[in-house]
């Protein structure tokens, strides 16, 4: 807002602390970041994207905003540019996601040996410098699916969607607020409760024509 060279640490994002209950669910902080201007949103989803987030924010001078969850894991992913990693898998289906959610929809595609069938990446950095380059690992794809640990307002999706070809069919799923608003448990069992789970989201992609 004010062009203060800033970073600013959440230790946790999305459901992380759901246990605590509400005051604690962080699902709509990307959206606030944005709208103050902040030039640089990360939410790692392992350790090496920890890192390339934080190497990153270095050459970046402005408001920067981490949302870090559970990032003790690590698995490989291959960069395709600043903003995208491919995590697993060569479908045709794009899931795009970030943070907690990434190891959830890796395990679960490797687990029921779906690699064949979507590709998952994850989004660890967005910054307003996102254009239509960034999203030219979607050729041939036939669907994008977005799948965010936040309200629809103002996230993921409403921030990158104008810059995919609108040729193609593009699913978002995100959390409504009031699904969550009374509830207290586990990041998963909240995730399940908004419908952002991987069984959910990739059986009903799978299925649909």
């Amino acid at each position: 807002y004010h062009d203060v060279d800033l970073n600013i640490i959440s230790v946790g994002e999305g459901f992380t602390y759901g246990a605590q209950g509400y005051t604690h669910h962080a699902i709509d902080e990307f959206s606030c970041l944005r709208a103050v201007g902040s030039k640089l949103i990360s939410t790692p989803s392992c350790k090496s994207e920890v890192i390339s987030c934080f190497e990153h924010s270095k050459h970046t001078v402005g408001v920067k905003y981490f949302r870090i969850g559970n990032v003790t894991h690590n698995y490989a992913t291959k960069k395709i540019n600043t903003h995208f990693n491919h995590v697993i898998g060569t479908g045709k289906p794009v899931i795009i996601t970030c943070g907690a959610l990434v190891k959830a929809y890796a395990d679960y595609i490797a687990e029921n040996k779906l690699e064949n069938d979507v590709k998952l990446v994850s989004m660890p950095i967005y910054s307003p410098e996102i254009d239509y380059l960034d999203f030219d690992f979607l050729l041939g794809a036939d669907k994008v699916i977005f799948v965010q640990e936040h309200v629809l307002c103002g996230g993921l999706y409403e921030a990158t969607n104008r810059f995919i070809n609108q040729e193609i069919p593009i699913f978002n799923y995100s959390i409504d607020p009031e699904t969550v608003r009374h509830e207290i448990g586990s990041q998963e069992y909240l995730q399940k409760l908004s419908g952002i789970d991987p069984f959910r989201v990739i059986t009903e992609q799978l299925t649909c024509n």
